[in-house]
């Protein structure tokens, strides 16, 4: 075998396995082509998925904050009602007498006091 045998063989043979790896990075670079393309489609329907939910979101937080100033308005009248109910109880609930201080009041709490005061018969006084 000279050289030029050797020269002729190599040759065919060193093209076909160029040929060969250009076509398997063609191929590795469509698919990775259409891997990154199916990505971003996917990326974008989720996208506006999320852009779909942030809508729905600020429209219930828009009518949470309407209703928090609805109950915060009927909060600040039921507190100033209260208010005035509690000013208009105070002087009444300084005059209640307690247990201690009902020495010869009626007990309305015990029968036999309430018999002895309506002039009823057999009422025992303790």
């Amino acid at each position: 075998m000279t050289y030029d045998e050797t020269w002729d063989a190599g040759p065919s043979r060193r093209s076909l396995l160029a040929a060969l790896a250009v076509v398997l990075a063609v191929v590795a670079l469509g698919a990775s082509t259409f891997v990154l393309y199916r990505q971003s489609r996917v990326l974008d329907s989720e996208r506006s998925a999320r852009r779909a939910d942030i809508g729905r979101l600020q429209k219930q937080v828009t009518l949470l904050q309407s209703r928090d100033s609805a109950l915060a308005g009927r909060l600040g009248t039921a507190e100033k009602t209260l208010k005035r109910r509690a000013r208009g109880i105070a002087p009444l609930a300084s005059q209640q007498l307690f247990p201690e201080e009902l020495e010869g009041a009626v007990l309305w709490n015990r029968p036999d006091h309430i018999n002895f005061h309506l002039g009823l018969r057999g009422a025992v006084l303790n």
